[in-house]
């Protein structure tokens, strides 16, 4: 064992204090700049994670502003029953078929939009395929038809158009359903509503979907003195064998085919050339999406029966319908 001079200790001592005092403020030194570095860390993952969330949130909103239909069928079905007389936002608007040349109303077609709790109205062919895909679009044809109808009943009662037809668009869903026909003509029954004013019509994309039933359910309909026609007659590629195998009572021609007729000539030979194919197998043949009375009468010379389209009328809802039907009506009471 070694031993040390009382003085070398005294004496070491202040070179051992200084010697310590100067590593505890290098540790001082090291432990504040590694608490620097840890806080700047946790800042930076907390601002990653706050950009992150504010990501997340901005992915949510854009979510619910893309696709907007989800939120007001939850808020339907979570403030009342589907079928107790709400909608999610449905209402209808109708555009007047008149007939050629006369301009005399003989039908209205109805038209569904759709007002969502941001006011944003759109309409059928921005939310129907929506519907298909969600098991909905059942549901949106029946309260169609039934508010269709209830319309008719009103104008009827109030002895406007008596024999005025009502148009509705009818989906491959409904007349794949067994029980469609006999659930429409029990409602005709139930409002007093005579089943020859009301037309279906479905698309050549309907017409084939499942071919055998949607002729047995033509059929049922029009055993019953409803009409059936080709909507959009012209735009798939199998119309012409459609008219050979569907029993149909007329066609209405795309608004592809009518739009600038009057200065195209390969229009104007096809139309005529359907016009008359039609006139051959009884069908009545309605020109779509009319805007110009130079179209007017062109189709006027090629004989169609019926027009429709910006030209008579924009669509409108059942009130201001009411006011233009009343001028129409008028004018057909002074011409007769």
């Amino acid at each position: 064992m070694s031993m040390h001079h009382p003085g070398e200790l005294t004496a070491g001592r202040p070179a051992l204090h200084s010697r310590l005092q100067g590593e505890r403020g290098f540790v001082t030194r090291v432990n504040n700049l590694l608490a620097i570095l840890k806080n700047a860390g946790q800042q930076q993952i907390l601002t990653g994670r706050l950009s992150r969330a504010q990501e997340m949130d901005t992915h949510m909103d854009n979510q619910e502003q893309v696709n907007p239909l989800d939120q007001a069928l939850q808020q339907w079905t979570r403030d009342a029953e589907p079928r107790a007389g709400t909608t999610p936002g449905w209402f209808l608007e109708y555009q007047p078929q008149v007939a050629l040349p006369s301009k005399v109303m003989v039908g209205v077609e109805a038209l569904v939009r759709w007002k969502l709790p941001n006011g944003d109205v759109l309409g059928p062919d921005q939310f129907i395929p929506w519907l298909e895909g969600n098991g909905w679009v059942a549901c949106l044809g029946d309260w169609v038809l039934r508010h269709a109808c209830q319309q008719w009943q009103i104008w009827n009662q109030n002895s406007m158009w008596p024999r005025m037809r009502m148009s509705v668009n009818v989906s491959a869903y409904q007349l794949r359903d067994p029980n469609f026909s006999a659930r429409t003509l029990t409602l005709l029954e139930d409002l007093a509503v005579d089943p020859a004013i009301l037309e279906l019509e479905l698309t050549e994309g309907t017409a084939w979907n499942n071919f055998g039933q949607v002729v047995a359910a033509v059929n049922e309909f029009r055993a019953c003195g409803v009409r059936v026609v080709m909507d959009d007659f012209g735009q798939g590629v199998s119309g012409l064998n459609a008219l050979r195998m569907l029993p149909l009572d007329g066609i209405k021609i795309d608004r592809a085919f009518i739009a600038g007729i009057d200065t195209d000539q390969k229009r104007q030979l096809i139309v005529a050339s359907a016009t008359n194919l039609g006139h051959q197998l009884g069908l009545t043949v309605t020109a779509e999406g009319v805007e110009t009375a130079a179209e007017w009468l062109t189709l006027t010379d090629l004989h169609c029966d019926a027009a429709q389209g910006y030209y008579i009328s924009w669509p409108l809802s059942a009130k201001h319908f009411t006011y233009h039907g009343d001028a129409t009506h008028g004018e057909e009471r002074k011409s007769s």
